[in-house]
């Protein structure tokens, strides 16, 4: 499993203790206001760097850096960047490369002792978004795929779906190992016997 460490604001300097706190990642995010290239420049001579620009960079001081940043890391797609907003509250910009990008939130599920994904598990994108999505990363030949393939020919009708994300996020508050403690389903019999004798109770 790899370890990310994920700092910002440095505005020219690299404080000591960061060499302390992430000397057991595998790569720093940078999310922005880094305040000069030195600090990139040190961060590199250390450990892998991700950074975006932030509101107080010069955009044009960096070479390799930019406004937003996509990285895949073990399977997982991040996005990163300096100021974003926040729900209902997003900017314009950042709103519209959430909604091309379709990244993934995952939250550390002590309980489990694994990821948990609590994004919104129902349709996320229409055609531009997912021929987009696919483009972006080499997969143009998904298109083949049962789901692609309706969605893109319009036979799919689009919805939202965040009920499985809202019951993860549950499943993390309240230290469920099994989504079925906190929704209510269908469960069939062996799984609700395993579980009872495990001592988690269905809904």
């Amino acid at each position: 499993m790899k370890r990310i460490g994920v700092m910002s604001d440095t505005h020219g300097f690299v404080p000591r203790q960061v060499y302390d706190f992430f000397k057991d990642v595998d790569i720093i995010i940078h999310c922005g206001d880094i305040g000069s290239s030195d600090v990139l420049d040190e961060l590199r001579l250390f450990k892998p760097v991700l950074a975006v620009y932030g509101n107080c960079d010069d955009r044009y001081a960096y070479d390799d850096v930019a406004r937003v940043q996509y990285d895949t890391i073990e399977g997982v797609k991040i996005m990163v960047t300096h100021i974003g907003g926040y729900p209902k509250h997003y900017d314009r910009s950042i709103k519209e490369e959430l909604q091309k990008s379709n990244c993934d939130i995952f939250f550390w599920d002590d309980v489990l002792d694994r990821a948990l994904e609590i994004s919104s598990m129902g349709i996320r994108v229409d055609k531009d978004a997912l021929l987009h999505q696919l483009e972006l990363q080499g997969k143009s030949d998904r298109k083949e795929l049962y789901f692609h393939r309706r969605l893109l020919e319009g036979s799919l009708p689009l919805c939202i779906g965040g009920g499985i994300g809202q019951s993860r996020l549950c499943m993390i508050l309240l230290h469920k190992a099994h989504v079925g403690e906190t929704q209510s389903s269908i469960w069939p019999d062996d799984m609700r016997k395993q579980c009872k004798e495990l001592g988690m109770t269905l809904i």
